[in-house]
């Protein structure tokens, strides 16, 4: 096998990177990219098609945004032959473990500053003398700490990116991902502070929009929950977790047995976490899933859906929406006994 010879596709943020140091290190590398100038960039020579890359080079390497592009460059006509997804799953697992360190990480540091602690010396404590260190605390907060956010980290939306393919991924398996919905939520949450020139971290100057800044929302105790009717069917009752900033919404929601939601789409996607109870959730023209406490689900923009509580049980989740919710019709009684009927969970 030649190992001096090397095809690389996909010459993105991370691609063309990885492609420069090869060139550098004095291997002859042949690139693919949907930009053909961002080869050149690299100081690559620049393919026609992918079967010239799988041609020249015994080794492909694949640096691509998302699973669907992965299998059509590895299924396609030009198909790059592939003996295993083994590396492909890898990297899905690696993207969601920085991201939750990240997110982690982030929240720490803010109460740190709140606390009034060093925000300099506190990464060099945690990486010194805790069993807290991570890849965020070695190499992303001690820049993020001085406003070098190009070394801080991804962006939101390249975060979100890497999360929805693990999220698909840990569904198609069964897993339940209890930590999912943090540092989905955070991705989504996360504003461009570097261009406004302020981070809770750094304390620099504050956004005029005052919408990008942190905010805390006190529990709601003693507060009566709301009775949501004009969207479901059954007795729903939700407690609203913070106001809607910038087209985010936070619920906490118990369905009584056999209430549910419309159907409805949401414009960015939702995330639900079940706290208590089983139910289901079912998207237009597939099967109806069962979920229940600790699964966590990703619907993704627009998609049709509906979710509700089993024919027997209380279900209780938090729902995170994002972008503005579209409703439409009732789930019809027959449609909601179809579904039952495939197996009505039990409370666990």
């Amino acid at each position: 096998m030649n190992t001096r010879q090397l095809g690389f596709i996909g010459r993105g943020h991370m691609g063309g990177r990885i492609a420069r140091r090869l060139v550098d290190a004095g291997i002859e590398v042949l690139g693919l990219d949907t930009a053909p100038e961002r080869a050149a960039a690299a100081r690559a020579r620049t393919a026609a098609c992918v079967r010239d890359v799988v041609a020249f080079a015994d080794v492909v390497l694949l640096s691509l945004p998302d699973s669907h592009v992965v299998e059509a460059v590895v299924e396609g006509a030009e198909g790059v032959p592939a003996t295993s997804r083994a590396g492909h799953t890898t990297k899905l697992l690696n993207n969601f473990l920085n991201a939750a360190a990240l997110a982690a990480t982030a929240d720490v540091m803010v109460a740190g500053k709140k606390a009034g602690l060093d925000l300099h010396v506190l990464p060099d404590v945690l990486n010194s003398s805790s069993s807290g260190v991570n890849f965020a605390t070695l190499n992303r907060f001690p820049k993020i700490v001085d406003g070098d956010y190009l070394e801080g980290g991804p962006t939101s939306k390249r975060m979100t990116k890497d999360l929805v393919p693990y999220i698909d991924l840990v569904r198609g398996l069964g897993v339940a991902s209890l930590n999912a919905s943090g540092p989905l939520a955070s991705s989504r949450r996360r504003c461009h502070r570097r261009h406004v020139g302020w981070h809770p971290i750094g304390g620099c100057k504050r956004p005029q929009n005052r919408s990008d800044a942190m905010k805390v929302f006190q529990g709601r105790a003693g507060t009566v929950s709301e009775r949501r009717s004009a969207t479901f069917s059954g007795v729903v009752w939700a407690d609203p977790m913070m106001p809607t900033i910038d087209k985010v919404t936070v619920n906490s929601v118990c369905f009584t047995p056999g209430a549910r939601t419309f159907w409805h789409t949401h414009e960015q996607g939702q995330i639900l976490q079940v706290t208590s109870g089983s139910g289901f959730v079912c998207l237009d023209g597939e099967a109806p899933q069962t979920i229940r406490t600790g699964d966590v689900v990703w619907i993704g923009a627009n998609e049709r859906h509906w979710h509700g509580a089993g024919s027997d049980t209380l279900m209780v989740h938090t729902a995170t929406s994002l972008g503005t919710t579209h409703w439409a019709e009732e789930v019809l009684e027959e449609v909601y006994r179809k579904a039952a009927g495939t197996g009505s969970p039990r409370l666990l």
